[in-house]
């Protein structure tokens, strides 16, 4: 009678040991699918940062400054290996909100001779829901990060109306 007693003593722990690997097992599993997600999906888009909202001047111009020591608001990478990511700032503001816009960008840059110049510049989307205008701002590839151009931080917008 006793040794029936320890042997399903015995077998009551083994199967509560082996349940308890299940899941052990299961949550490790769940959690390397998780990881290997993560690492497929972060080679189109792997960070957005949410800008702040400028001031708009009078006159049909949005302007303001922006960080260029940030790599930016928005980053990309396009090939498996992520040699090469695209980094984009963003300038928010309500009056971008309309579908039938099509502004234009002018940053300021530092010229060859050393002098400030206003430059029209491509951007590159607008979330017209949002109100979010997005420009090409560095490249990174094979590690090392290069500006498109020498900012200084200060751009307009101006609005077509």
């Amino acid at each position: 009678m006793k040794k029936d007693y320890i042997s399903k003593i015995i077998g009551g722990f083994t199967i509560t040991f082996s349940v308890f690997l299940f899941f052990a097992a299961a949550k490790q599993l769940t959690y390397q699918n998780e990881q290997i997600l993560a690492n497929v999906t972060s080679g189109t888009k792997s960070s957005i940062s949410t800008p702040k909202e400028v001031a708009v001047v009078d006159d049909g111009i949005i302007s303001g400054n922006f960080n260029i020591k940030s790599e930016g608001n928005v980053r990309f990478s396009y090939d498996e290996k992520q040699d090469v990511k695209f980094y984009y700032q963003s300038i928010k503001s309500d009056k971008l909100k309309n579908d039938g816009l099509n502004p234009v960008l002018k940053l300021e840059q530092i010229d060859e001779s050393g002098e400030k110049i206003w430059k029209e510049t491509k951007w590159s989307w607008i979330d017209y829901d949002q109100g979010i205008l997005y420009f090409h701002f560095q490249t990174e590839e094979n590690g090392v990060k290069e500006m498109e151009a020498d900012f200084t931080g200060k751009y307009q917008v101006l609005l077509d109306n």
